[in-house]
């Protein structure tokens, strides 16, 4: 067997040797979102100040008033870049929610990512970020506004 082959497997037996069987989907399952948004929590200006790159502030905020207050740290955490010699955080990016007003927020959060990338790259792209179709309506909006003013 190839040295390869030989790590792929150790690596795929500690991967399922890690793996704790006795919990199951509901123990995952995330908090309800707080019915009533909490107005009094505000990004702080050094979150608003380190936020990665393509988020938008006012709906994230928005969002997290949604969470319940512990859970917001942990939240925010994965849309701020990480201190130096700190490891980053994974990014929340595929959480979903059959709650309109979140899913809302939620695209909202992630469309200035897509703006930035333009309507080339929102059309073909395969990720799945939310927040494509608003940027997407967005830009073209700006782009039959600008050809308006010629």
């Amino acid at each position: 067997m190839s040295p390869r082959r030989l790590s792929l497997l150790f690596g795929a037996g500690l991967l399922l040797g890690a793996c704790d069987s006795s919990r199951t989907t509901s123990d995952l399952a995330p908090k309800a979102a707080i019915v009533k948004p909490d107005l009094s929590f505000q990004l702080t200006p050094e979150q608003r100040t380190n936020l990665i790159q393509g988020i938008d502030a006012s709906a994230l905020e928005r969002l997290a008033q949604r969470l319940p207050a512990d859970s917001r740290e942990m939240f925010l955490a994965s849309f701020l870049r990480p201190k130096p010699g700190e490891p980053a955080p994974p990014r929340i990016v595929g959480m979903t929610t059959e709650d309109a007003i979140t899913k809302a927020l939620l695209e909202e959060v992630w469309a200035p990512t897509w703006a930035e990338r333009g309507l080339e790259a929102i059309e073909t792209s395969r990720e799945m970020l939310p927040g494509r179709e608003i940027a997407k309506a967005r830009l073209k909006a700006l782009k039959n506004s600008s050809r308006d003013n010629r």
